[in-house]
């Protein structure tokens, strides 16, 4: 089972977005002041592809600013389905 307090935790402590890649396989941390930072480098030490780089780059990039949405959805998700299943639940009782 995925812990959802455990990747919004690893979120939260990581470098804020909005990261982005870019063709080299790096990813970067872009400020609101125009500034980059770089987060990761995919390049370093993995196969020798470079479209390896940059999907790998993508991803991640991708990933970081998807993850506290899809947390997010995830939670609603499974209260309503704990809702679904009370409202079923009930309905059965009585019955």
């Amino acid at each position: 089972r995925i812990d959802l307090d455990e990747l919004e935790l690893l979120a939260a402590q990581a470098t804020p977005g909005p990261w982005v890649a870019n063709n080299w396989g790096r990813v970067w941390y872009t400020s609101n002041h125009d500034s980059k930072r770089l987060v990761c480098d995919t390049m370093r030490n993995t196969v020798r592809n470079p479209k390896s780089w940059r999907a790998n780059a993508r991803l991640i990039a991708a990933m970081r600013e998807a993850l506290p949405e899809l947390i997010a959805r995830v939670r609603d998700l499974e209260a309503e389905n704990a809702d679904l299943r009370n409202q079923l639940r009930d309905a059965l009782e009585r019955c």
